[in-house]
């Protein structure tokens, strides 16, 4: 089964950043995240965030579709790009 997922920048430091990911299309995905640069995960909430290095796999803890992460620059202030897979 497909689905997608969309990204909204939300609360900005001079560090780092919030962005909000919401599925749709699917309630059993894996989300990946490719992170820019030197950029680290700080914190998320609503999913199980695993992985090291540039990517991230995202998958649901039971809190439904939307979940969030902050993300320390560290010299990039991309968004990271989300790919959806469902399953």
């Amino acid at each position: 089964t497909g689905c997608s997922v969309t990204a909204t920048r939300a609360e900005e430091w001079s560090d780092g950043f919030n962005v909000t990911y919401s599925v749709s299309g699917s309630s059993a995905w894996t989300v990946n995240l490719a992170l820019n640069g030197s950029q680290t995960i700080q914190a998320s909430w609503n999913a199980n965030v695993t992985g090291s290095g540039s990517t991230r796999t995202v998958t649901p803890n039971g809190s439904g579709n939307t979940f969030g992460v902050t993300v320390m620059k560290n010299g990039s202030s991309t968004t990271p790009a989300a790919t959806c897979a469902g399953s």
